[in-house]
């Protein structure tokens, strides 16, 4: 048998207390109930590691064998009743013993005659052997001691019953007795459960693994191979989940390159063009829906920027420092991510937008009105991330006002996690309000914030200046700003907390249609939504109520709740695959052909804008030409030449920097 004491990672003659906690801090990771829902080969890694853990908790905490001494004769170290020790329902977190039947013995070992029963079996010889051989006068004195104190019940009874009479409003005793009981069950529930959300899964697995690691010597290595393979099948498994993620925002940026690309190419046709194409084809249509990529890539940031940071805050990695020396190496990590290849990209659009408008072609100066018309006079506000501060037309570089908005999201929420003590009871509790209170609070927002400008739906021909101007007023108030993004990185946070939560995310699991179901209904009534509006209006079509057009912008507009609730609701449905549609799109998400894409992905986005201006300037009657006789093959081709562009150019900065020389140490 393996060290009890290097297993569980306690110093020899550590207290019953110090053992039990030990215990529970690293079995967390390897309980069966932790794996309900994984595959059988999961559940039998697991169950070999943690039998390991709970022999040596058994062999610990009934006086078994120490270091240099023998093991008892007969006991095997996974007591009676099922293979984890104390019965099928035996639960480390609880200190407390469950028989198959229901029944509870709260402690840390049984009592009385169970006790007798549960060390020696049913034995009456034994018994009456051991009362018989208490003395004489012990019996004497015990017995005078019994019918002093039953005589005093006796005689006080009926006293303590009128004084209660007369000093209480009649209540029984009994009830007030067993109210005060439930509470203090239903109180250490409570706590039982914190103490489970306070120690994860992640930092017990490395403690444990840590402690087997250094252990030498043949007798380790059952339980060093049992480790290992949990782990490895555990991180297999949930590689195989998240992994479409990075599928989904390798599409996503294509998606957004294709928008960027639309608002290019829809002022180099007459609206009457516009509006015969958009009725005929589906590019136009998908192409002005690639704003929700933009949704998709703010939820993202901010589901994994709490999956990665909830472990740190709250698990054992942090012990020896502060919650606030964690923050710094999260920052100091995003630093390394972010700032490199947003260096270079403010440092290409410096270079490249020196030139004044004048001097350029009128396709060269539409591409540089539609997203960089404050160049370079704005560029510090690029480098403050500061650009969804500003009007459109005074940014430099519009389209990095989501990297503004994820910077902001890094920068605010590990000081939030802070705030709310992680390490204290109730810090999930806590953290759920708060995010309740941000949806709230963000949708409020974005409603007062289109009441108090002046806007018109729907938008129509763009280029007369009133509807460009109507179009960025609005874009201004309810799209661009971090405050109307805050609906949405909150329920992101919700998403990236679900996860972290092994009862919540079983929860869901376990109820697969209601999450297929949610996901559905948002995207069926999206498809509703955007098929039944017109792409092109018609000049003449009558303007939307005041009311209506808040009411849109607010809440169904991008950014909004409803967007938001949409994205999450999808995501949520190709981690858990919970139908075979998503489970084929996670499938096909998660395959290795989105790895590169994946990669690229954030400096393709950084660089497809300022490099498409560049094709524009290189030959600016190409897109005029070919949009007058093939206009959606003009949009296919400015598509794909910004993209081949975009991705050598990532290619390049991504082999320097996460590659090269630059190449981050680590990474969160």
């Amino acid at each position: 048998m393996a060290d009890p004491h290097a297993v569980l990672g306690v110093q020899p003659g550590s207290s019953k207390a110090e053992i039990k906690a030990a215990f529970r801090k690293k079995a967390m990771r390897h309980h069966p109930d932790m794996h309900a829902t994984a595959s059988e080969e999961v559940k039998k890694a697991h169950d070999a590691a943690f039998r390991v853990l709970n022999e040596s908790y058994q062999s610990l905490m009934e006086g078994g064998p120490r270091p240099g001494q023998r093991s008892y004769p007969g006991r095997s170290g996974y007591g009676r009743g099922g293979p984890y020790g104390g019965g099928a329902d035996y639960n480390p977190f609880t200190s407390s013993y469950r028989s198959g039947t229901g029944s509870h013995y709260t402690g840390s070992h049984y009592s009385g005659w169970r006790q007798y029963q549960r060390r020696r079996g049913f034995d009456f010889q034994g018994l009456f052997r051991s009362v018989a051989g208490i003395s004489r006068a012990s019996a004497v004195a015990a017995t005078t001691l019994g019918l002093l104190l039953a005589g005093g019940v006796v005689l006080l009874e009926p006293l303590a019953g009128v004084l209660w009479a007369q000093n209480n409003d009649g209540k029984l005793f009994s009830s007030i007795e067993e109210d005060y009981r439930r509470k203090q069950q239903q109180q250490e529930q409570q706590r039982q459960q914190e103490r489970q959300r306070q120690q994860p899964r992640e930092a017990a697995a490395a403690g444990l693994q840590e402690q087997v690691m250094s252990q030498p010597g043949k007798q380790q290595a059952g339980t060093q191979q049992a480790v290992v393979e949990a782990q490895r099948l555990e991180a297999r498994a949930q590689e195989t989940n998240l992994k479409a993620l990075d599928g989904m925002r390798a599409v996503c940026s294509l998606w957004v390159v294709l928008v960027h690309c639309w608002m290019l190419w829809a002022v180099q046709l007459p609206y009457s063009a516009l509006r015969d194409i958009g009725n005929a084809s589906w590019l136009p249509w998908l192409a002005t829906q690639g704003a929700v990529g933009a949704d998709v890539f703010l939820v993202l940031s901010a589901l994994l920027a709490m999956y990665h940071l909830l472990p740190v805050l709250e698990g054992s990695i942090g012990e020896g420092g502060s919650c606030w020396q964690a923050v710094l190496t999260y920052w100091r990590r995003r630093a390394r991510r972010i700032l490199p290849g947003y260096l270079l990209a403010n440092v290409l659009i410096a270079v490249v937008f020196r030139t004044t408008p004048a001097d350029l072609p009128l396709v060269a100066r539409q591409a540089r009105k539609a997203a960089h018309e404050g160049c370079p006079s704005g560029q510090a506000t690029n480098l403050l991330f500061l650009t969804n501060t500003q009007s459109m037309m005074q940014a430099c570089g519009a389209h990095f006002w989501t990297t503004a908005v994820a910077v902001h999201l890094y920068i605010a929420l590990p000081l939030l996690l802070c705030a709310l003590r992680p390490r204290l009871l109730g810090f999930r509790r806590r953290l759920v309000l708060t995010l309740a209170a941000a949806v709230v609070a963000g949708s409020a927002w974005r409603y007062w914030s289109a009441s108090r400008i002046s806007f018109f739906l729907p938008i129509r021909d763009r280029r007369l200046p009133e509807e460009e101007a109507n179009l960025n007023t609005l874009l201004d108030a309810v799209y661009l700003p971090t405050l109307s993004r805050v609906t949405e990185l909150a329920v992101g946070a919700s998403l990236g907390l679900l996860l972290r939560s092994p009862s919540a995310i079983s929860w869901v699991i376990r109820r697969p249609l209601l999450v297929s179901g949610t996901a559905f209904t948002f995207l069926s009534t999206y498809l509703v939504i955007v098929s039944n509006g017109n792409l092109y209006p018609p000049q003449d079509a009558p303007l939307l109520p005041v009311n209506a057009s808040r009411f849109i912008a607010a809440l169904l507009m991008y950014g909004g709740p409803y967007y938001a609730c949409l994205v999450a609701s999808i995501l949520l449905a190709l981690i858990c695959r919970t139908d075979p549609l998503h489970a084929a799109a996670a499938r096909l998400l998660s395959s290795r052909i989105w790895d590169l894409p994946a990669a690229l992905s954030y400096y393709l986005y950084l660089f497809h804008e300022p490099l498409k201006f560049l094709l524009m300037r290189s030959a600016p009657q190409l897109l005029p030409h070919l949009a007058a006789q093939a206009p959606l093959m003009a949009l296919a081709a400015l598509t794909a030449a910004t993209t081949a562009a975009g991705y050598g150019a990532a290619g390049a900065c991504w082999l320097l920097l996460e590659r090269g020389p630059c190449k981050p140490q680590t990474s969160l």
